[in-house]
């Protein structure tokens, strides 16, 4: 990525700061040429193929810093935030959506994607440029990789890829209408709060991992029935009211540009926080796989509020407990051919990473009480044959004393190799080295 940060440093974008004033102060022209460059440097350079690997990670549109479901940049940076806290803890690459792709379909003309809203350009180039800034060594790394959005493929090629992928895209909108479609009505609520020109739908972040506000200068036509009267009960909307029909077009875009249509042909593990994406991988996919692939939606500890500089460091320090920690991790994997549901298999995926965990720490707490009552006994009697000496002026009591808690101080040291070497002969001791941090 030497081109990408070369323009950055070229711009001066090596700030949170400059990036800010550089994305909502200078005139868009310059945001947009600056933000195609940067498209065209994650296109041109050469990116090593990581291994075939359960641990090379998809991430969703969301989670890659997407303005769906959540628009502001804000909570985008945040899902970011906690996918290369995630990843670095377990990955061994993270493809995201590539976060300069929105430019492709400001500068071509064939691309009728996008209409030109210029503070939501701003926030999308604000975006990208904080993600290549904050994240550097995660992407020098190649831990955190950007997804490919432009190919150049044969005539041919691309009518036979473009009929697959319209096959594929079909069935997720006709399983979306017959499936999520009822779960979407159970479940989310709209509330109109007209006087400050919002409305809200609660209970949707269960269904799309984010909270959904929405903010109108005019009441929206899609909510306002045929007799002019204010829509107010969810389950009267059709499928392809455009209030419902984004929110599964955006779970469909994101699996079809970060799953299903993989030109590279990378062997990757899905990532999301939607159970709308979710749902339609078990309802398309291999059940025993999507087990796997779901297994790590939820199921599987993070070290909550570590930054992800610390982690890297400890990877990196210590890379061969992190291979052994990732293969502790595939032997339950392995089981889930066992179980017959999801939550069944998430329920015992937990409970085992949970119960090593604790033996490891019992492990240590065992070791430091023996530690502490060793290091006690000992001292007590050291001081009382340092009170004999001064009483009595002999040097014996006291030669003997030391002697003794230099004994004794071997033993704990003994005692704390032997533990030491059993936590680390561990599988999870890398995970158990972060959660002392």
């Amino acid at each position: 990525m030497k081109e990408l940060y070369d323009l950055l440093n070229r711009k001066k974008l090596t700030s949170f700061k400059k990036i800010s004033q550089f994305c909502f102060e200078f005139p868009i022209e310059d945001v947009i040429e600056t933000t195609t460059e940067a498209l065209v440097s994650t296109h041109t350079h050469n990116l090593n193929k990581p291994p075939a690997s359960p641990f090379n990670f998809s991430a969703s549109i969301s989670l890659s810093g997407s303005d769906y479901p959540c628009a502001s940049p804000t909570c985008r940076i945040k899902n970011v935030s906690a996918l290369t806290q995630f990843s670095t803890i377990y990955s061994t690459s993270t493809t995201i959506y590539n976060p300069f792709d929105f430019v492709y379909f400001l500068i071509n003309p064939e691309a009728k994607r996008f209409s030109f809203n210029e503070m939501a350009v701003r926030n999308d180039a604000f975006v990208g440029f904080m993600i290549a800034y904050e994240y550097r060594p995660l992407i020098e790394a190649e831990i955190l990789r950007f997804s490919r959005t432009i190919n150049i493929i044969c005539n041919n090629c691309k009518k036979k890829r473009d009929m697959q992928l319209k096959l594929v895209e079909n069935k997720l909108y006709a399983l979306s209408k017959e499936q999520l479609f009822p779960l979407f009505k159970d479940i989310v609520r709209l509330e109109i709060n007209k006087k400050r020109k919002f409305f809200h739908l609660a209970g949707i972040d269960t269904l799309v991992g984010e909270d959904a506000f929405f903010h109108y200068k005019t009441f929206p036509k899609y909510l306002i029935d045929a007799k002019g009267k204010t829509i107010t009960d969810i389950r009267k909307l059709r499928f392809n009211n455009p209030l419902v029909s984004g929110f599964f077009k955006d779970a469909i875009d994101s699996l079809m540009f970060q799953k299903v249509g993989d030109i590279e042909q990378i062997t990757k593990t899905y990532l999301t926080n939607s159970l709308f994406e979710r749902k339609l991988l078990e309802s398309v996919g291999n059940v025993t796989d999507e087990k796997v692939l779901n297994f790590f939606l939820d199921e599987i500890p993070v070290v909550q509020k570590l930054p992800y500089n610390r982690i890297l460091e400890m990877r990196t320090k210590h890379f061969s407990e992190f291979e052994s920690f990732q293969n502790a991790v595939s032997e339950i994997m392995k089981k889930a051919k066992d179980f017959n549901t999801q939550d069944e298999f998430n329920e015992f995926s937990k409970r085992q990473l949970d119960k090593n965990l604790k033996d490891l720490k019992k492990i240590q707490d065992e070791q430091r009480k023996k530690s502490l009552l060793t290091g006690f006994i000992h001292g007590s009697f050291l001081g009382a044959s340092l009170v004999i000496s001064l009483a009595t002026n002999n040097q014996i009591p006291s030669i003997l004393s030391v002697a003794q808690a230099t004994m004794a101080c071997k033993e704990i040291i003994t005692d704390a190799e032997e533990t030491q070497k059993a936590l680390e002969r561990s599988p999870l001791y890398f995970y158990f080295r972060l959660s002392k941090l």
